[in-house]
């Protein structure tokens, strides 16, 4: 049953009076007594003042239902704000904070609660330090060398090499703590072969996030092997993975340093992969060889192996699937050479369950995805992009193949080509706006709200520009002029990051 207009309850009040008076021809003033005020003002004052009272109310519980849907999205936007490739939200024009004369920034791979952005810096003479940036200013907030000058493996000035550096990463559920890797190997191109310089000194660190002390030191827990090496956290453990090339070596490390659980595999290596590399996978981690995946629960147990064929690649390990499938068609032949069927590429979506779906096409990734559509899969092919459901059901199609970025934001699937964004539902594929003739030049960022692109100069734009996109309408919420000198840019730990290309090197400039 529909409710009913508040307004009906407040008429029914006016008859509450008493009845009125027969027609006896006297004026209805000469009835009262002396000083008695009229019914009928009595009336009404008490209606006015119950519908200010019910005015009064419905503008409370306005207000009230729109500080729910304030708070509902800036919840949404701050759990977005926690995966990468994520702007901090950007209200207006951003302007530049401070510029750096080398690519560091680009490859931080945490920001802390304090507004320090973390990464590994790699030297060219082969000395590997953990740095913190303000993200405020630029300057070093504090630095720790894992890789020090006497450790570093020489190699001939001339010789053309690269050195393996390190990694680093937050840790598990502590927010305050980074996990960090690094040795000393190296690789030296001599003609089409490549000698490897095996590893003599091994780190694997605790640090505190915002200090850089170290919290403890599991080196002594790093299996020593000369050639792959990789690591995952999951929980507060510290997975580690390495191989000599024939077999993987996989091992939880716990905080204090002790081994929580390890386990051992062969496999054949081919000349696409020779070792074994270990990714995060919802509660366990995923081990991928050249013939299978190894999917292994937290305590180490193997849940499932996945056989590998030469053709399949790893698309993606995001939090509870693994993506596999082919990027090219394979054709069938007959004996005299005819044609007789063609595999088109595929995508298979892994999970420890065994629910594993196929669906045709090749994966399409998202930059982001705030899961406000459960279970969708995007693949493309010869005739569009297609959405399936997490059962492999078909949702919808649309007609067009290239694209350079793809982001699910509050139900809506946004794509961007080289000259255009189109929103679509999510669910349906319906259309729900587009801005043609942008000349864009490398997709897009969002912080959530909007769609941050660099338009190429154009008819109506003569210069480069930084536009925001409305991601609800397509509405332009504002738009600036690239700063000098920057040729693009990409998101890092939140941050907007502009980068230019020179003969003397490379810059990038911090955009907020």
């Amino acid at each position: 049953m529909g409710r009913r207009n508040p307004m009906t309850d407040v008429e029914l009040v006016e008859d509450d009076g008493p009845d009125p008076a027969p027609d006896t021809g006297v004026p209805p003033h000469a009835l009262r007594a002396p000083g008695a005020s009229d019914p009928s003002h009595r009336t009404r004052r008490r209606v006015l003042r119950i519908g200010a009272a019910l005015v009064a109310v419905l503008v409370a519980g306005a207000i009230a239902g729109q500080a729910v849907v304030t708070a509902r999205d800036r919840a949404r936007l701050a759990a977005l704000a926690e995966q990468p490739g994520v702007l901090r939200p950007l209200d207006g024009p951003p302007r530049v904070l401070w510029s750096r004369a080398d690519e560091w920034v680009g490859r931080t791979t945490a920001r802390t609660d304090d507004g320090l952005l973390v990464g590994v810096r790699e030297d060219p003479d082969g000395v590997v330090v953990v740095q913190a940036l303000d993200a405020a200013d630029g300057h070093v907030a504090w630095e720790v060398e894992l890789i020090g000058a006497a450790d570093v493996l020489p190699v001939a000035e001339d010789a053309s090499h690269y050195r393996y550096g390190g990694s680093c990463r937050e840790h598990g559920t502590d927010e305050d703590l980074l996990v960090c890797m690094a040795d000393n190997g190296a690789g030296v191109f001599t003609g089409t072969v490549t000698e490897r310089l095996p590893p003599t000194v091994r780190r694997l660190v605790l640090l505190d996030a915002r200090d850089g002390s170290v919290v403890a030191d599991l080196s002594d827990a790093v299996p020593g092997s000369p050639e792959h090496r990789s690591f995952a956290t999951v929980g507060d453990l510290v997975v580690l993975c390495d191989t000599d090339g024939t077999g993987a070596l996989v091992r939880a490390v716990a905080r204090d340093g002790t081994v929580a659980w390890r386990t051992t595999f062969t496999f054949e290596p081919t000349e696409r992969q020779g070792g074994a590399f270990v990714m995060p996978l919802a509660d366990g981690v995923v081990v991928l060889t050249p013939g299978e995946a190894r999917l292994l629960d937290a305590a180490g147990a193997t849940l499932r192996t996945v056989p590998l064929g030469p053709d399949d690649i790893m698309w993606n390990a995001s939090e509870d699937v693994l993506v596999l499938g082919t990027d090219t068609g394979r054709a069938a032949l007959t004996r005299d050479g005819d044609t007789v069927s063609v595999t088109r590429a595929r995508t298979t979506l892994v999970r420890g369950t065994g629910d594993d779906v196929t669906v045709p096409g090749t994966w399409v990734g998202t930059t982001v995805d705030d899961g406000s559509v459960p279970g969708l899969v995007l693949t493309t092919d010869s005739t569009g992009l297609h959405a399936w459901g997490r059962d492999g059901a078909a949702l919808w199609s649309f007609d067009e193949r290239s694209t350079s970025t793809v982001a699910v934001l509050a139900g809506r699937v946004h794509i961007a080509t080289m000259t255009k964004i189109v929103t679509l539902d999510g669910r349906t594929g319906t259309e729900q706006w587009r801005a043609d003739e942008l000349f864009l030049e490398s997709g897009f960022e969002t912080d959530g709200r909007h769609l941050v692109a660099v338009t190429s100069p154009s008819g109506t734009a003569p210069a480069r520009e930084i536009v925001a996109f409305g991601a609800a309408d397509g509405d332009v919420a504002w738009r600036t002029p690239l700063p000098t000198g920057v040729d693009g840019f990409f998101v890092t730990s939140g941050l907007l990051v502009g980068y230019s290309y020179e003969s003397s090197g490379s810059t990038v400039t911090v955009l907020g």
